[in-house]
């Protein structure tokens, strides 16, 4: 199917969920932000950071003041939670971007760097694509959208496209996203590729697969 065309069947809005779309030359793109709490957690940590910096430089500064070791031990608290903000990433199988590039029929996902690892992007073709469904996350920490591919020597993977979905209105208007992108995909309503066996749970190239 045609960009174009694929539009006119499947025209989303700008934002599902926490789903950016845009649209470029036969391409639709898909910026996913990562679950509320953890971006509230990670900006938590990196505020509380900054101030313990720069405490230090003003205890640093005060005549008469505390004295170094008091804007030493400032300081490694600073670093520390820092530090902390920095561990606060998403699972190696997480994308933050999607592309569905209709003239290739491929699909482009994007894995952010994270602490001893970089970024990289894994290419799929549309009709290597076995699955597109839900499921329960780690923690109780609400529901996933999970991909489900195959590579040519029949080996599966899988990636995270949205993670901790709560609530309805947004798990609503997620539900909505997944329904045009299995249009697109060619699957079914259940998410799946038609005539394939339930998806099984894998993972994505050069990441170990997630547990039950």
């Amino acid at each position: 199917m045609d960009f174009p065309s694929a539009l006119a069947r499947n025209l989303p809005p700008r934002r599902l969920g926490p789903v950016r779309l845009r649209y470029e030359d036969s391409c639709l793109l898909l910026d996913v932000l990562p679950p509320a709490g953890e971006r509230r957690l990670r900006s938590a940590l990196e505020g509380a950071g900054l101030g313990a910096g720069a405490c230090a430089l003003l205890l640093l500064a005060l005549p008469g003041g505390p004295g170094p070791v008091a804007a030493a031990t400032a300081l490694l608290l600073g670093a520390g939670l820092m530090g902390t903000a920095a561990a606060v990433r998403p699972p190696a199988s997480a994308v933050h971007r999607c592309a569905l590039l209709f003239d290739a029929e491929v699909l482009v996902l994007e894995f952010p760097a994270a602490a001893f690892r970089p970024a990289r992007s894994v290419r799929v073709p549309f009709d290597a694509v076995s699955a597109l469904h839900w499921e329960p996350a780690a923690h109780a920490r609400g529901e996933d959208v999970v991909l489900a591919w195959e590579e040519e020597d029949g080996s599966g993977h899988e990636a995270l496209i949205v993670r901790g979905v709560r609530g309805e209105k947004i798990r609503s208007d997620v539900e909505a996203l997944l329904g045009r992108l299995r249009t697109m995909l060619a699957l079914s309503e259940e998410g799946v590729r038609r005539g394939s066996p339930p998806p099984s749970r894998t993972s994505a190239p050069g990441v170990p697969p997630t547990s039950g």
